[in-house]
């Protein structure tokens, strides 16, 4: 402590932040958008070019006032990189079609420096994602989310080419575009070990397979339309989490599209089964044929854990006959 002429003190201190560890600063800096991080560049010399180094990359068009702004910044801001830094983490959020040049762009650039981690989050028209999303050979974690979960967005009907890929989580997206019956995805993602599907579509098919070898967990909750058959080739399934039938159900629907009918073939590692109903509304007596099936099905595993809607089906069923 120093004193001054009018008698007050000051205290001098270093700049702990400054002082900090680059990789630290950098993971500080992970949590700000990009636009933000961006402008940490006017705090000191040293501050200048600490962003262009970031191996974490947050983009979200909210942050501005039109779309073309947003894109402008983001083609910009990712020309002054520097170039031999790696992504690892790319989270990019914004409000129209993936289809625009500038999204595409965006990841491009990302995939061209190792991505491992990709979260995309878009609020826009329905529309089929294109291409070049599924194809990464370093890609470990992908997360794909649609809010505007009336306007979903359809995949490509061909296989995705992730042989990095660990998990997938997908919400409100629509698999297929509608023109195959019978669609296998993730047979090339040869190490995929977690998926996620929620709230998603699988309209107008008659078979969607998960073909993975390693595969230890899946998860489909909550979906808008259900394929007529489920094929699940994944020899090293541990736990299974189901919605048995569809979050809405649609009379101009097949009795096979509301329900949930699996086909498992080598699941002896199958452990533990979670059952629920995502519309307890459901007409009880109409699917409880299905249900029965479903219950053959999972006749060899362990631990099986219904919802209370699913008791109340059985109970119904069992009180009538």
């Amino acid at each position: 402590m120093e004193s001054i002429s009018d008698g007050a003190s000051v205290i001098t201190e270093d700049d702990r932040i400054t002082n900090l560890p680059d990789d630290i600063i950098h993971h500080i800096l992970s949590f700000l958008d990009l636009k933000y991080a961006v402008q940490t560049s006017a705090v000191s010399l040293k501050w200048k070019h600490l962003w262009t180094l970031m191996p974490q990359l947050n983009l979200n068009s909210d942050t501005f006032d039109s779309l073309h702004r947003f894109g402008k910044f983001a083609a910009h801001a990712l020309s002054y990189r520097n170039s031999l830094t790696e992504v690892s983490t790319l989270t990019l959020k914004f409000r129209g079609s993936l289809t625009r040049p500038f999204a595409t762009d965006i990841v491009n650039y990302a995939y061209l420096r190792n991505l491992k981690q990709l979260t995309l989050w878009h609020n826009g028209t329905a529309h089929e994602l294109p291409q070049c999303l599924f194809v990464s050979r370093t890609l470990k974690h992908v997360t794909l989310v649609n809010p505007f979960s009336m306007c979903r967005s359809c995949t490509p009907n061909w296989a995705w080419d992730f042989p990095a890929l660990e998990t997938l989580n997908l919400t409100c997206i629509r698999l297929g575009d509608g023109s195959e019956k019978n669609l296998n995805l993730f047979y090339k993602c040869v190490n995929l070990k977690d998926v996620t599907l929620h709230q998603c579509s699988m309209k107008g098919l008659e078979v969607f397979n998960v073909c993975a070898p390693h595969l230890s967990s899946f998860t489909i909750t909550e979906a808008s339309v259900l394929p007529k058959v489920l094929n699940m080739v994944t020899p090293q399934l541990e736990t299974l989490t189901a919605s048995a039938s569809v979050a809405i159900c649609s009379e101009g629907l097949a009795a096979s599209s509301n329900f949930l009918r699996l086909s498992l073939e080598r699941f002896n590692a199958l452990e533990k089964v979670n059952i629920s109903m995502s519309n307890s509304r459901l007409k009880k007596e109409r699917h409880v044929p299905s249900l029965l099936d479903l219950f053959r099905t999972l006749r060899a595993v362990k631990f099986l854990i219904l919802d209370v809607d699913v008791i109340e089906v059985y109970k119904g069923y069992v009180t009538y006959y």
